[in-house]
C-alpha cells in the first residue's frame, strides 16, 4: 500500500445477537473479513467484551423479544488503499462511526466525484429496493395472520400463546413428555 496516497481511518463496528460466545466470535470474524478486503489493512483494533442488552418493555400489539441479547463493539484503526476501498468498507460493513485521521484534504477530479456519487446512489437505489420489498412483504403477512385469526375466531378454536423459557408450549411438552415416557419404558 503506497503510503503518500493511504487513507487512515477509525471506526466503529458493532454486533447485536447471541448467545455471548456467539456475538464475540461473530465480531471476530467480522473483523477478520476486513482485513481480507482488498485495500484494506487493519492497524489496530479494540474489542470490546459483550454485554447483556437492556430491553426496555413497551406497550406494543406486536410481539415483543424476551430473549437475552447481547452486544458488542470494536474499534478499528485501519489503511485505506484509496476512497473505493474506504467507501466498501462502510457500504458492505456498516460501521456505526467513521473518523478519517489522514489526510486531512482530499483533492478530487470532478470526474471521480461523479463516480463515486454514482456508485453510492445505485447502492440506495438497491437499499430503497429491499426495504420496500421486505415492508411489503411484512404486510403481506400481517394480512394473512389477521385472516388466519379470523378464521380461528369464527370456528371457535381456541390459541394458547403459554411458552416455557425453552420456546416449546407448555401443552406440547407434555405431549412429549407423554411420549418420552413411553419411549423410556420401553427400552
Amino acid at each position: 500500500m503506497d503510503d503518500e496516497n493511504k487513507i487512515n481511518a477509525t471506526f466503529i463496528v458493532e454486533i447485536l445477537g447471541k448467545p455471548k460466545e456467539h456475538v464475540k466470535e461473530s465480531l471476530d470474524n467480522l473483523i477478520g473479513k476486513i482485513n481480507d478486503e482488498k485495500g484494506v489493512m487493519i492497524v489496530e483494533k479494540t474489542v470490546h467484551e459483550p454485554r447483556e442488552l437492556e430491553i426496555k418493555e413497551e406497550k406494543s400489539e406486536k410481539p415483543q423479544i424476551k430473549d437475552k441479547l447481547f452486544t458488542s463493539f470494536a474499534e478499528i484503526e485501519a489503511n485505506f488503499e484509496n476512497i473505493n476501498s474506504l467507501l466498501f468498507v462502510v457500504f458492505n460493513y456498516m460501521p456505526s462511526n467513521v473518523e478519517i485521521n489522514n489526510p486531512e484534504t482530499f483533492v478530487f477530479k470532478n470526474s471521480y466525484l461523479g463516480e463515486l456519487l454514482t456508485g453510492i446512489i445505485l447502492r440506495l437505489h438497491k437499499y430503497d429496493e429491499v426495504t420496500k420489498k421486505v415492508v411489503q412483504d411484512n404486510a403481506i403477512l400481517e394480512n394473512k395472520l389477521r385472516m388466519l385469526g379470523e378464521y380461528v375466531k369464527e370456528k371457535g378454536l381456541e390459541i394458547k400463546e403459554e411458552k416455557k423459557e425453552g420456546g416449546e408450549s407448555k401443552e406440547r411438552e407434555e405431549e412429549r413428555g407423554g411420549e418420552k415416557k413411553e419411549e423410556s419404558t420401553s427400552a
